[in-house]
């Protein structure tokens, strides 16, 4: 039987419309494949928010991977050209090791 998922009440029509989006974009599975080899640690009270939040609201079998990978996804969407100027900035006045700065390449979501 598949979980009912619950709405997300705001109290406005902007902030309805927001909550709609953020299910859209950020509460589905993502494409993301785990490798036991690379970990990210979070705090535990945003562990256990996220997976309140998953378990409230989010698609069936979504994980606190695929939040992750959605949330950091939309973030750098969102500052996509702030990031790659402050690297480029960053890199131009030699903050950076000079490997690096070759290697600096827009980032493609």
């Amino acid at each position: 039987m598949a979980k009912k998922q619950k709405e997300m009440k705001t109290t406005n029509k902007k902030s309805q419309k927001q909550a709609g989006s953020y299910k859209a974009e950020i509460l589905k599975k993502s494409s993301i494949v785990t490798n036991p080899n690379m970990q990210a640690y979070v705090r535990p009270e945003y562990h256990r928010r996220m997976e309140e939040i998953i378990a409230l609201f989010a698609e069936e079998g979504m994980t606190v991977e695929d939040y992750l990978d959605n949330v950091l996804t939309e973030h750098f969407a969102q500052f996509r050209n702030e990031t790659e100027t402050s690297l480029k900035q960053n890199a131009a006045g030699g903050h950076m090791d000079e490997g690096n700065v070759q290697n600096i390449k827009p980032f493609e979501l």
